[in-house]
């Protein structure tokens, strides 16, 4: 199932989402709304972010495949489709439960929604 991926458009679009959470995630964007929440120094966060993204363009790659998306639109759609009911839903539901500020919670959704934009578009212009 993995050996069809096209992993240099996989790798490509991991680098540029966590290019994207080191500006979203800095002082000038969202950084002093979330700064002291995190216990790991921030080389790991950012070896963590590029695995997480991995996984994140490669379920989408799989995904974009299944629904023979072939354009930006197609691939945005199914993007925005499973990062709504894969990823903005359970973390409101998670929120809920743990009492994480809604804040919070629109500002790491917004950050990975970024990151599958950037997956959608990364993998249609990456193949041609």
């Amino acid at each position: 199932m993995l050996r069809h991926l096209n992993w240099v458009v996989i790798l490509v679009s991991s680098f540029l989402y966590t290019v994207v959470g080191a500006a979203w995630y800095s002082p000038v964007l969202f950084g002093a709304l979330v700064e002291n929440r995190c216990s790991e120094p921030m080389h790991m966060m950012y070896l963590w972010s590029f695995l997480i993204a991995v996984v994140l363009s490669a379920c989408l790659s799989v995904l974009f495949d299944s629904a023979k998306a072939k354009t930006v639109s197609d691939c945005v759609c199914v993007g925005f489709t499973a990062w709504l009911g894969l990823s903005l839903a359970p973390m409101v539901c998670g929120s809920l439960c743990s009492g994480m500020p809604i804040m919070l919670v629109a500002i790491h959704a917004g950050y990975v929604l970024c990151g599958v934009l950037i997956a959608s578009a990364v993998a249609v212009h990456m193949k041609k």
